[in-house]
C-alpha cells in the first residue's frame, strides 16, 4: 500500500520532532560530603550553568529536599568558580566554590567530571530551635555532568 505525500510528510515532521525533543543534556550532578561525613548534599543542575532542579541535604541523619522555586548559577569567568543560590518558601540553600581549588578529572566534548571544595550555608535540617541556617560549612564536592 502506497502512503499518500501528506502523510509521508506528517511522519518525517513527526520523526524530526521527535529526534529534537529528546536532544539536548542530562543535568549535571553535584554531590558532596565533609570529612566528617556528618553533612551530605546533592544538587541537580540544568546543563551545567542551568536552573538548580533540585537539592537534597543531610546533616546528622537529618534531611531534606527539594525542587526551587528560584534558583542563581553564576559563573564567574575571572576566577573560573561557580555560586549556587536556590530558595524555595521553606529552604535557602547557598553553595560556593572554594577559587583554585577545582580539579578536571576527565574533559571531553560529551562530559566533564571534576571535583572541587565549597563552602555552603543553608536552611538548617536539624529539627533544633538552635538556629534556622546552618554555620558555614566546607564541603569536599564531585561534579559529573554528560551529555
Amino acid at each position: 500500500m502506497m502512503t499518500s505525500y501528506p502523510a509521508r510528510l506528517v511522519l518525517l515532521i513527526w520523526f524530526l520532532f521527535l529526534s529534537f525533543a529528546s536532544a539536548g543534556s542530562s543535568d549535571a550532578i553535584i554531590r558532596g560530603e565533609t570529612s566528617s561525613k556528618r553533612t551530605q548534599v546533592e544538587l541537580h543542575v540544568g546543563d551545567v550553568t542551568g536552573l538548580i532542579r533540585e537539592v537534597a541535604l543531610t546533616i546528622d541523619g537529618q534531611s531534606y529536599t527539594f525542587v526551587p522555586e528560584r534558583s542563581t548559577v553564576i559563573k564567574d569567568e575571572e576566577s573560573q568558580v561557580y555560586v549556587l543560590i536556590a530558595d524555595h518558601e521553606a529552604y535557602e540553600f547557598k553553595m560556593w566554590m572554594i577559587p583554585g581549588s577545582e580539579k578536571v578529572k576527565s574533559k571531553t566534548a560529551h562530559g566533564l567530571k571534576s571535583s572541587f571544595a565549597a563552602i555552603i550555608e543553608a536552611t538548617d535540617p536539624r529539627e533544633s530551635s538552635k538556629w534556622k541556617m546552618t554555620p558555614r560549612i566546607t564541603i569536599g564536592c564531585t561534579l559529573d555532568y554528560a551529555l
